[in-house]
């Protein structure tokens, strides 16, 4: 009871996930292996490390698997103006969490990694969406640079990477419409930024990449309980129509997860 925020990262090498989670004041991460027939195994909690001050959004931090490490990467608002990043091997968190700092303060962090770098991007308490570089191991590699600072309050802010185009795609909400922006490894230059979709709102979005499709898909759920997918090019433009995706009791849908299956 009590838990929340919880992130999830698959590994296909170990065929297990990692998620991770807000409980106390704490974020916490346990693996979770699938048996066959809908059983799994659920290993032990591991502390990541704590946390000063629990918003009410509990404080989420995203989680990715780096294959050339064997290990994952999870991150954290610590609750004042950090942000932390810490490697999560087999056996549990490896080493210590690294810091990145800032002036003010900074939430809601997310990763994507790709086979030469990782990207962590957040939001700040003064409305602008920021990003930051990594190497594979959890160290910053560059200071942290604006992606958005357009008026209009952000909501959530998403990444992920395309194996096929090689490049980080995030995706965050500008006065309530999705916007996207694409980032070869390493830049710090903003490129062209595209509203998925002029007009219809997504305050709460969340972002995958399908290496089978060579698409992203963004799932986004805007000022009702209405929940809205649409597919995008490997640089993140719009290559479908929107269509609805409600459940059977449309009226209490909000905050949609996507994931994708390559096969």
């Amino acid at each position: 009871p009590n838990a929340l925020a919880a992130r999830a990262a698959y590994s296909a090498t170990r065929q297990a996930y990692l998620v991770t989670y807000t409980k106390g004041t704490a974020r916490l991460a346990r693996t979770v292996t699938a048996t066959g027939g809908g059983a799994a195994t659920v290993g032990p909690v591991w502390a990541l490390g704590p946390i000063a001050w629990i918003a009410g959004h509990g404080n989420p931090g995203g989680t990715a698997w780096v294959a050339s490490t064997n290990a994952y990467l999870a991150t954290w608002w610590d609750g004042g103006t950090t942000i932390r990043v810490r490697a999560v091997g087999a056996n549990g968190p490896t080493g210590t969490a690294t810091a990145l700092a800032a002036a003010d303060v900074q939430e809601m962090p997310e990763i994507a990694c790709g086979p030469t770098a990782c990207l962590v991007v957040g939001r700040t308490w003064d409305l602008a969406i920021w990003g930051r570089w990594l190497n594979l191991s959890g160290a910053a590699t560059s200071a942290r640079f604006a992606i958005s600072t357009e008026a209009g309050t952000p909501g959530l802010v998403r990444v992920a990477y395309s194996e096929t185009a090689g490049t980080f795609t995030v995706a965050w909400t500008q006065g309530g419409i999705p916007q996207t922006t694409t980032l070869a490894a390493g830049a710090t230059t903003i490129g062209t930024v595209r509203p998925v979709v002029a007009g219809r709102a997504g305050t709460h979005l969340d972002l995958a990449f399908n290496s089978g499709l060579n698409a992203f898909a963004l799932a986004a759920q805007g000022n009702a309980s209405n929940i809205w997918t649409q597919s995008l090019d490997s640089l993140g433009a719009p290559l479908t129509a929107t269509a609805d995706a409600t459940s059977e009791v449309a009226t209490t849908d909000g905050r949609p997860v996507i994931v994708a299956n390559p096969s």
